[in-house]
């Protein structure tokens, strides 16, 4: 069966981060995160909003009041230099703008999970290189749609021009 979004999103904001203890195991395209190209997986969350990060408060941290659009300061110990601490400010965006993108994230997790438990090496490479496949399609897309609306709104600013010489 198939979840609704309401189903599919406890919260009403999301920073579209997937964690394991305080380690960033996934990041959710088109979230928050991902579009700030600043965490990545392994990335390891310090401090959330000055206060130092434990396994019991990580989650009410990162919720906060669970409001979109309010902003959080994360600081995070970054995966590729274990001594390197970076501050990441990002903006909680509404679950359910990106709750299909959770879901399929989910889908693609729990097919890799049963290939692995059936040591289907293959099918677990063919589940990661699908999931990379959809991740590079969905950035497409969006670049796609962003220089799209960089197009219309030009066209609106040379109109504009256009008629205000009228």
């Amino acid at each position: 069966s198939t979840l609704s979004k309401k189903q599919l999103c406890s919260t009403e904001s999301t920073l579209g981060i997937i964690l394991n203890g305080l380690t960033i195991d996934s990041i959710i395209i088109g979230s928050p995160a991902h579009n700030s190209k600043q965490l990545t997986s392994g990335d390891v969350l310090m401090k959330i909003d000055g206060v130092v990060a434990t396994q019991e408060n990580v989650r009410s941290l990162l919720v906060g009041g669970d409001v979109p659009g309010t902003a959080v300061n994360l600081t995070v110990l970054k995966a590729r230099s274990l001594c390197q601490m970076e501050d990441v400010m990002l903006s909680r965006m509404p679950s359910e703008n990106i709750a299909d993108q959770r879901h399929m994230f989910e889908i693609f997790k729990f097919l890799k999970e049963r290939a692995l438990l059936s040591r289907d090496t293959v099918a677990a490479a063919k589940i990661d290189e699908a999931q990379t496949l959809w991740e590079h399609m969905w950035e497409a897309t969006t670049a796609h749609l962003t220089q799209r609306a960089e197009k219309a709104r030009n066209s609106r600013k040379r109109t504009r021009a256009l008629v205000d010489k009228l």
